[in-house]
């Protein structure tokens, strides 16, 4: 019989596919609609901003505060959870 981790694991896991084939899908999606809206527009609209930041640097920016945040947050629960569960002298 599996373990509650191994069917933790195994949604875990259910999950993350169905997220990544949604993405690629939404991906080839996009390439699609743009490779046809390229070739009936001739250029692109600027981007405003274009200058200041690049839309990679951006993307970086913001996840690399998500994933502060993240861990962050994993250090307060991991701290709250060892102090809820330690034994205590009487």
């Amino acid at each position: 019989m599996p373990t509650a981790t191994e069917i933790t694991e195994t949604v875990q896991n259910g999950i993350l596919k169905v997220v990544e084939k949604s993405q690629r899908l939404t991906l080839d999606a996009l390439k699609t609609a743009t490779g046809t809206f390229d070739s009936l527009v001739p250029g692109r609209p600027s981007m405003p901003f274009a200058g200041v930041v690049s839309p990679q640097e951006l993307v970086d920016s913001s996840f690399g505060l998500v994933e502060k945040l993240l861990e962050a947050q994993k250090s307060f629960v991991t701290e709250l959870v060892a102090l809820t569960t330690t034994k205590t002298a009487a």
